[in-house]
């Protein structure tokens, strides 16, 4: 799929919702609602990959922030919301800590704010936009989200338990070397600075595949 500038989104928008003559329903477009149509859409998206997780509402501490869907598999990709009935305050402050995190990120939201929020959201962001087709409530993904060349190790290792942390520095065959006192902070500090940043996001996306929450797609 091209890559839309900002500029030509809410364009392309308009010719979509003329294409395909989409009827807007008085009643607004939810957080549930749009929550449902998207976990069907990740659903056939990753048909082919037949290890992909679905975590939600996953907290992210520095700074803090908590996305409503994200996807683990090679990478890690996240989905922000952003229905009908939500404010966009709190989304220049999301993406900095989902800048930290994620391999990809992506907005999802409705044609209510999909003009003013991709003027608050980084160029490489993916862009999906909720539409009513029919009765039917679906997302048409208007830009692909780039790779985050800014996603950091320490960023995701804070995202972790600290007993997922230890398991971490077993596998690796550190944990003898670390004193059994450490705090999680401290522990996240010495991983980063013995194991080289691939490993660490590989090991931490394990991690998060293997928490109970996690949905298979």
């Amino acid at each position: 799929m091209t890559r839309l500038p900002h500029k030509d989104i809410f364009i392309y928008y308009q010719r979509l919702r003329r294409t395909f003559r989409v009827w807007v329903s008085g009643t607004p477009l939810r957080d549930g609602d749009i929550r449902a149509s998207l976990h069907g859409w990740l659903k056939r998206r990753h048909a082919a990959c037949p290890d992909a997780w679905l975590l939600s509402e996953l907290k992210i501490p520095r700074p803090s922030a908590r996305i409503d869907l994200a996807v683990v598999n090679g990478e890690l990709a996240g989905f922000e919301i952003k229905s009908d009935v939500d404010s966009l305050t709190r989304l220049r402050r999301q993406a900095e800590s989902y800048n930290g995190v994620f391999d990809r990120v992506y907005l999802v939201t409705t044609d209510r704010h999909i003009k003013e929020a991709t003027t608050i959201i980084p160029n490489w962001w993916g862009v999906a936009l909720m539409l009513h087709k029919g009765h039917e409530i679906e997302a048409d993904l208007i830009r692909e989200s780039g790779h985050n060349c800014h996603a950091r190790a320490d960023s995701i290792l804070y995202m972790l338990h600290k007993s997922e942390l230890d398991n971490i520095a077993i596998r690796l065959g550190l944990r003898e070397s670390f004193s059994v006192r450490l705090r999680h902070a401290d522990l996240v500090e010495k991983l980063v600075m013995c194991v080289d940043v691939d490993t660490l996001r590989s090991e931490a996306k394990t991690a998060l595949k293997q928490r109970r929450t996690a949905m298979h797609l």
